[in-house]
């Protein structure tokens, strides 16, 4: 995965994540921006996470990756704060689930349980992280405290499109072929909460699969990430490829799709 896909993976993960795991959003607003983060602060109500691509050097291990930086700017502000202090600890809660008028250091808290297990689960490896101090502005008799928490990530000088694994078929007759897979795992580009992006099964006669995700015969899924269909092409033998189809832009349409994972010869009776 290269800098152009990750930040938009951070963002993804970030803006997903929930106070407890199953609240309300941690952020009200998750954005990239290289503007004046205080900017964003005075356009959006906190707590606010502005994402800037940072610098990158040669990985010493491994020449071909890179070490890059992504800086997170954490805004936070309490109403009726006279000295700041309520915009680091927090104060007139909302609610136990909502993120509102909490101090920043338990914003930060929830992030960072949270980071490090996502982005693995994209694939990305997290080296670690710096945090800034917390300098507080008086803006609008209010009190914007903010923090940089800069994520130091390993990734690649090129784009990477995971495909699905295991892809596994039975026959209990009658012309019908259950299959199963395993998806790659959600992203920004391939996910069911928005939705965006797809799965693709592809079917042929014979022993050579399909070539591409427009190539013989397309077999119709529940949703855009199943992991299983019962195809019915009547008797006979089929090789099927499965495609994961990336949509980078979010305009509903596929313009990547990774490499086929395939099951030949399928026997059906």
């Amino acid at each position: 995965m290269n800098d152009w896909q990750a930040v938009q993976q951070l963002k993804h993960i970030i803006a997903a994540i929930k106070w407890g795991g199953s609240g309300d959003y941690l952020f009200n607003k998750v954005v990239i921006s290289h503007m004046d983060a205080k900017q964003v602060g005075q356009t959006v109500r906190p707590p606010i996470a502005s994402i800037l691509i940072g610098d990158a050097n040669t990985d010493e291990e491994n020449p071909s990756l890179l070490n890059h930086r992504f800086p997170v700017h954490i805004l936070n502000a309490v109403e009726g704060d006279s000295f700041s202090e309520k915009a680091v600890l927090g104060a007139h809660r909302i609610s136990a689930t909502s993120s509102r008028n909490r101090g920043l250091l338990e914003i930060q808290a929830e992030l960072l349980s949270n980071v490090r297990r996502l982005l693995q689960e994209s694939g990305i490896t997290l080296i670690g992280y710096h945090m800034s101090e917390l300098p507080a502005e008086f803006i609008d008799g209010v009190w914007l405290l903010q923090r940089v928490i800069q994520f130091e990530l390993v990734l690649s000088d090129y784009k990477d499109y995971p495909k699905g694994r295991k892809l596994q078929a039975t026959t209990p007759g009658g012309g019908v072929c259950n299959l199963t897979w395993v998806n790659p795992s959600e992203r920004f580009d391939l996910n069911t909460t928005v939705p965006r992006g797809t799965m693709v099964l592809r079917r042929a006669s014979g022993a050579t699969p399909p070539a591409s995700a427009t190539a013989g015969t397309g077999v119709t899924l529940a949703s855009n990430m199943a992991t299983s269909v019962s195809d019915n092409p009547g008797a006979g033998t089929f090789s099927y490829a499965l495609f994961a189809g990336y949509d980078e832009t979010g305009d509903g349409t596929v313009d990547e799709y990774s490499e086929s994972v395939t099951k030949l010869s399928v026997a059906v009776t």
